[in-house]
């Protein structure tokens, strides 16, 4: 599937050329101030608590791909407006020039339109809508805003390139339904998908059979050119000795009852069973502060790393599609019908096992950051609302990565080739990302 999207970013929009006359004032060469630098880590903070007050209040689990697409877009657009003021790197999508706009408007703004017109958050679950939420950290932050010229061309800069941030993912609305059935069909032999339980059940809003977000293959891809552009391997057959070992090991490892894990495995698997969007943001975040980056360099690293995640899911999505495999704990039954084996973090999600998700979101988040800090070596600590209570320790983004990666096998969920392919193809969209997008400006 090309990326029509492309286009866009190769030349200047129409509307970013009509904004450029209005808030241009013959620019500034001034250093940012403090509140211009902080602003950008707030939004980006705020997108991601947004959808982590939505996950404790909406009354139904959230599919991190919506995350992965809204939090791309938000920081998509922060990036954008800043170097609208300052071009310090390339923009991704919206390509315009407003010198004597103020940042802090235009980053409160931009972020929180782009937020508000997801109906995730704000009107598909109306228990966990977060547009008061949002209205109100937009209220503060334009408050602190001295009223003048620059706030009101910030104003206007920030809805002018949220507005067409929506325009450009509008083709994603008719891919976006959250259950259906799977295009291939119920499996019926080894190695083909079959529903999993509860999501083979007949009652709403599963009606006999779903899986989630069906048609996620077919959205356009933000950054990366197709979805087939880096080869996988595919999974081991199921009559193959490699296929047979791996089942032993997630059967014995990842079982809710009897298990061989330790007592840190299994730790680790409530630790990282966290959606990935929202950890691997808030270790963004947690080194950028610790290492000392400034608005601009913040900005650029979380929308390189949403930008990445967002993709894996896409590619993750037409993977699954392609080979469409069976998951640990239908083939558990199959083997053995009489088998009472249940997955620890039971239920099973409703997707394929190859290849796995979250190990592509590890390693397109650990391929980004290893770019931006020009290091892989980086000690850090982070925590997980899936393990209250509880912070690791990594000395390596690589690390962190391996160990979400295992914590799907612990958990019950995937066989091992699928977390080891998953990770290195997440690694080759993180790196794509990085070495294509946001390049530093002329």
């Amino acid at each position: 599937m090309r990326n029509p999207l492309r286009i866009v970013r190769d030349s200047a929009p129409a509307v970013a050329v009509a904004l450029s006359l209005v808030a241009c004032g013959g620019g500034s060469d001034s250093p940012p101030t403090p509140s211009q630098i902080s602003v950008t880590a707030d939004w980006n903070a705020l997108a991601v608590q947004a959808w982590t007050h939505l996950e404790a209040t909406a009354g139904a689990p959230i599919t991190p791909h919506y995350e992965a697409r809204g939090l791309a877009m938000a920081s998509g657009v922060i990036h954008d407006v800043l170097n609208a003021i300052d071009r310090r790197y390339q923009p991704y999508a919206y390509d315009a020039v407003a010198h004597d706009a103020s940042p802090d408007a235009a980053v409160a703004q931009a972020a929180h339109d782009v937020l508000v017109a997801d109906s995730q958050l704000v009107s598909d679950y109306p228990a966990g809508s977060q547009q008061a939420f949002l209205d109100a950290a937009l209220v503060t932050d334009l408050a602190k805003v001295p009223e003048g010229p620059a706030k009101v061309s910030g104003i206007a800069l920030g809805k002018a390139a949220a507005n067409y941030y929506i325009q450009l993912r509008s083709t994603d609305a008719p891919h976006m339904a959250p259950f259906g059935p799977n295009p291939k069909g119920q499996g019926t032999v080894a190695g083909a998908y079959q529903y999993t339980v509860p999501f083979n059940s007949p009652g709403a809003p599963f009606f006999g059979g779903s899986i989630a977000v069906p048609d996620w293959q077919n959205m356009t891809p933000f950054v990366v050119k197709t979805t087939s552009q880096f080869a996988v391997p595919g999974p081991y057959s199921p009559t193959s000795p490699e296929f047979a070992a791996e089942l032993a090991e997630v059967t014995s490892l990842g079982a809710a009852t009897g298990s061989t894990r330790t007592a840190d495995q299994t730790d680790l698997a409530t630790f990282f069973s966290e959606n990935s969007p929202l950890q691997w943001n808030r270790i963004a975040h947690t080194v950028a502060t610790a290492k000392g980056l400034n608005g601009w360099d913040q900005a650029r690293m979380h929308a390189l790393l949403n930008l990445s995640l967002a993709d894996a899911y896409i590619v993750y999505a037409a993977v699954g599609e392609q080979y469409n495999f069976w998951r640990p704990v239908t083939a558990i039954h199959f083997n053995n019908p009489a088998s009472t084996w249940q997955e620890l973090g039971f239920p099973t999600p409703p997707t394929r096992d190859y290849v796995s998700g979250h190990s592509m979101q590890g390693g397109a988040a650990a391929a980004v950051l290893q770019s931006v800090f020009g290091t892989d070596t980086v000690t850090f600590s982070t925590t997980s609302t899936s393990d209250p209570g509880v912070t690791r320790t990594f000395a390596s983004f690589s690390q962190a990565a391996d160990a979400n990666a295992l914590s799907r096998i612990y958990i019950g969920y995937h066989f091992r080739k699928s977390t080891v392919d998953g990770k290195a193809l997440g690694a080759k969209i993180g790196q794509y990302a990085a070495s294509q997008a946001l390049a530093k400006a002329p």
